[in-house]
């Protein structure tokens, strides 16, 4: 990898992958069941894939890697493994990791109050920090949700 590349890919923050993708939860039965973070069963959530890759899927393939999920999450587990066909790629993980390193490095994102995004994902949300509440304060900062709240 050259030097233009690695820094080309440090450049990216979480923000701008969280533009780049839309993640869509889902349902045991195999179906696309709304956004990221809105499963109503905060113990054991649904199974959550960019939308991009759920689409790509066949609905029985959609519905094996959910049930693989739930399964394994009613025995306690937080952190479950996709099926080999819904596998989230390395380069999306490469970019998530790279995105948050630089946003922390980044001193002017570092706000010593938090603006009202940040306080209504805080409040919605069980777990802050989550992959779900900070793409929910991106979609928020960019006027996508939560447009009347206070």
């Amino acid at each position: 990898m050259t030097y233009k590349e690695l820094k080309n890919i440090t450049n990216e923050s979480l923000r701008d992958w969280f533009k780049k993708e839309k993640w869509v939860r889902i349902s045991s039965s195999g179906n696309i069941a709304g956004p990221c973070g809105t499963s109503k069963n905060k113990k054991n959530p649904d199974r959550c894939l960019p939308k991009a890759k759920a689409q790509s899927l066949t609905k029985g393939e959609r519905a094996a890697t959910a049930a693989k999920k739930k399964k394994a999450g009613s025995k306690g587990k937080t952190v479950v493994k996709n099926t080999k066909k819904a596998k989230v790629t390395k380069e999306d993980i490469t970019n998530l990791v790279v995105g948050a390193l630089h946003e922390m490095q980044n001193e002017n994102t570092i706000m010593e109050k938090d603006d009202r995004c940040t306080r209504l994902a805080k409040r919605k949300y069980d777990t802050w920090p989550s992959a779900y509440a900070s793409g929910a304060v991106v979609r928020c900062r960019r006027g996508e949700i939560w447009k009347n709240e206070k």
